[in-house]
């Protein structure tokens, strides 16, 4: 007589029926994954996709591809359509073209065609396609990430994949015929343009689910890729590497941040362990941060008056640049400038550097309230390793170093930061998977994270207080482990309802028509009477601004503006 161990065991190794698929809306089974990626300029995708694509095929998934530059581009402009004489006219054209597009119709508009894309190539229209997975190729814009995980709320996923620069400069002069000027140029307008509605891969690759490393082995990308989509489809056994839980516990410090403009969170640790954590925000008397805390005499969870910029009621640093923009205003007021001129130099002075300015805050950054805690407490941070949400700022970066912290890991870059110019005889931007171990004892190695990143941690690696499936790693009878393979039957951990995201890509797919319905030559404008009905882009419809205008003529070309008819 077979255990019970043995059927589950079978069940899981079985041959899914279709045919006896539940198409009601309320119905998850085997249901439909989004995954798209974002890369820097540089990075060739094709060992990561395909890695993803063939696990998926060993699930019994099918897999359709699309390509932002051939499916959704050209659709917006006839410029993606064209001829080109070599590589760098072709990305330049297609950076271009989406820049433009968002722009005119919203930051959200490749998402948008995506949706429409995948609607289109459903047998029928809204129909439900079992165990099939959409890989897109690829997303340049925070806004696309946002919308997409409006549409599939809990079947989108977004891979970040990363390499040294020396790579992708390869890559982009060996492979693709640039020179070093224009490789320079692409991969600076790449990572952050100076246009709102331009490419921001360096603020859309942090919100990745899952980042991935260039590994010289190709083996070690290949399974990272497979861990990653193993763990999508419920694989008991898959549990956290430390750097993965090092760095959502530095996220979940980040979580308790009141500052004004951004949350930001560290972890200090050594030797598998956590030594410390630390966030960004005001300090209180006695060390450490302020919390909210019960006032018996409101009774009220409440801030200390006058403690967290919040109750305060504005931003001490920005206040503090304001200040520096009237001051420089007046001398020129009282040099005897016209007050045009004093506008143009306040609007110069507003848009320059001094935005960058840091120190007039009055938040204790995360990395510096992790080192603080270590020294309340006695521990010593003597060769640790610090994993920080974001990279550090030039002033947090000397005193890491300075506190013999050997390895520093983070997500979201910071441009801000003059960390390594400033410090470039000690700090060396490596990645392990490339250099190997940290063993040089005279520089800190800076290096990006790579694993799954923590916004789905408690759906992936939770086995029951999440909101994919429970998972059952044992025969309560027995107490023997279940085994676990990728086969033809194997579900996804996190499943979609079919009554909520068909609705929601339908909609995103009329937009996208009724969009490129009133297009011109070029790009439409966008009638604004028609909304989709989720949360909609509050820049849509403004148009290419004079600032955009400036820069695209500083670039040697006449900015594609379309006119109202």
């Amino acid at each position: 007589m077979k255990t019970k161990l043995e059927d589950l065991n079978q069940e899981l190794s079985g041959t899914p029926d279709l045919e006896k698929h539940d198409p009601s809306p309320l119905s998850a089974d085997f249901s439909e994954i989004v995954i798209a990626f974002v890369a820097p300029a540089g990075v060739d995708l094709t060992t990561v996709e395909n890695a993803v694509q063939s696990r998926l095929s060993q699930l019994g998934y099918k897999t359709v591809r699309i390509r932002v530059t051939a499916d959704i581009l050209p659709k917006l402009d006839k410029r993606a359509s064209a001829g080109f004489a070599n590589d760098y006219d072709r990305i330049t054209t297609m950076m271009d073209v989406g820049t433009d597009a968002r722009g005119h119709f919203g930051d959200d508009i490749i998402a948008l065609g995506v949706a429409a894309e995948i609607a289109k190539r459903r047998p029928a229209a809204s129909a439900f396609r079992p165990k099939t997975a959409y890989l897109v190729h690829s997303l340049k814009h925070p806004s696309e990430v946002r919308r997409f995980r409006e549409i599939y709320p809990r079947g989108f996923y977004l891979i970040g994949v990363n390499a040294p620069f020396e790579t992708r400069q390869a890559h982009l002069l060996d492979r693709r015929g640039l020179n070093e000027l224009e490789v320079e140029e692409i991969t600076t307008r790449d990572k952050k343009e100076d246009l709102k509605h331009g490419q921001q891969v360096n603020q859309t690759f942090h919100l990745a689910d899952f980042f991935v490393g260039w590994a010289e082995d190709e083996d070690r990308i290949v399974n990272s890729v497979h861990r990653f989509v193993d763990i999508l489809f419920a694989d008991p056994h898959r549990t956290p590497t430390f750097g993965e839980y090092a760095m959502f516990m530095a996220f979940s410090a980040s979580l308790r941040s009141g500052d004004l403009s951004r949350q930001v969170g560290a972890v200090i640790a050594r030797d598998g362990e956590i030594l410390a954590t630390g966030a960004n925000d005001c300090p209180k008397a006695g060390g450490g941060l302020y919390w909210p805390c019960y006032n018996p005499a409101t009774k009220k969870f409440e801030d200390i008056p006058n403690g967290r910029d919040s109750v305060r009621g504005k931003d001490s640093n920005r206040r503090e640049q304001l200040r520096i923009i009237e001051d420089v205003a007046k001398g020129c007021k009282d040099a005897g400038l016209g007050k045009e001129e004093v506008q143009i130099v306040r609007a110069v002075l507003d848009d320059s550097r001094i935005r960058d300015l840091t120190e007039y805050g009055r938040v204790v950054h995360a990395e510096m309230a992790a080192l603080l805690s270590c020294a309340r407490k006695g521990i010593s941070t003597q060769d640790a390793t610090i994993y920080c949400t974001t990279f550090p700022c030039h002033n947090c970066a000397k005193h890491i170093i300075a506190a013999g912290i050997r390895r520093v890991v983070f997500v979201e870059p910071y441009l801000k930061s003059k960390a390594c110019p400033l410090h470039d005889e000690v700090i060396k931007i490596g990645y392990p998977e490339h250099d190997g171990p940290h063993t040089d004892e005279k520089t800190v190695r800076f290096e990006p994270f790579f694993g799954l990143g923590p916004r789905r941690f408690f759906d992936l690696f939770s086995m029951n207080i999440g909101v994919g499936t429970q998972l059952q790693r044992k025969d309560d009878e027995s107490g023997e482990a279940i085994s676990w393979e990728p086969t033809n039957n194997s579900k996804p951990r996190v499943r979609m309802l079919q009554g909520s995201y068909l609705e929601l890509e339908k909609a995103a797919s009329d937009r996208f028509k009724d969009l490129l319905s009133g297009s011109q030559p070029s790009i439409a404008i966008v009638n604004a009477d028609r909304q989709l009905p989720i949360v909609a882009s509050s820049e849509r419809g403004k148009g290419v601004t004079v600032r955009a205008m400036r820069l695209t003529a500083k670039r040697g070309r006449e900015p594609n503006v379309s006119k109202k008819a």
